[in-house]
């Protein structure tokens, strides 16, 4: 698992080296192919509403189980979900005409966001069944892999392989990102001298902040060896 990890690390760092032209294209396709996945998760999840939409409408009876303080709770776990946005402004000198660029692009991410998840949680709420718990108790009860037994409860088979190809292209895209913008952070700091000046320093043929890329992947690596993943 540590020797894929740093593979996959290892060949985002380069991408990231190449140029920023070469990793937002990868970002792109990385992030259509999610969306796809997701849809077509969607979709089956439709359709097993439409089988049985008396039982579906039965899983979301009581609409909070827990209550509203529940609904809090849980705002607080997944709020971070939500944060990649901000990876938008971090690369802010890569982006053409950014004040125009910068706000439509938050707005539009988080829109597309917003819809993707309400869609996801109404279909694994809805068409999720199993004997002798609710929805929301079944999905609680494996949580960060509940989207993957909910492929499995009302996908075909290769619907699970599905998933799982999705949420590697969810961690990798998220990498990606994570490399662009924190290397610019690190670029940025070396240049008004909050960190060493090496790291504003740019590489004469790709023109990418090649150190502060480097020190990132560095950083990454130390905490993917050392940290329970």
């Amino acid at each position: 698992i540590l020797l894929f990890m740093a593979a996959i690390l290892g060949f985002f760092v380069w991408l990231n080296f190449r140029g920023t032209g070469v990793t937002g294209t990868a970002e792109s396709v990385m992030t259509l192919a999610k969306i796809v996945v997701l849809l077509i998760f969607v979709v089956f999840g439709l359709k097993a509403v439409a089988a049985a939409p008396a039982e579906a409408a039965a899983n979301f009876n009581p609409f909070f189980p827990k209550g509203f303080g529940g609904v809090l709770v849980a705002m607080g776990l997944t709020f971070i979900a939500f944060e990649g946005y901000d990876l938008i402004a971090t690369v802010a000198e890569e982006i053409k005409d950014p004040t125009k660029n910068i706000p439509r692009a938050t707005y539009i991410s988080v829109a597309i966001s917003v819809a993707i998840y309400l869609m996801i949680l109404f279909v694994c709420i809805a068409a999720v069944s199993s004997a002798g718990m609710t929805s929301w108790e079944f999905l609680g009860e494996y949580q960060e892999t509940a989207i993957v037994m909910a492929a499995e409860n009302f996908m075909p088979g290769v619907g699970v392989v599905i998933i799982v190809i999705g949420g590697l292209l969810s961690t990798m895209s998220a990498l990606n990102a994570t490399v662009l913008a924190s290397s610019r952070v690190a670029f940025t700091l070396g240049r008004d001298r909050w960190l060493p000046a090496a790291m504003a320093n740019i590489h004469p043929k790709n023109r990418t902040p090649h150190v502060a890329i480097l020190a990132t992947g560095v950083l990454v690596l130390l905490m993917g060896l050392s940290l329970p993943i």
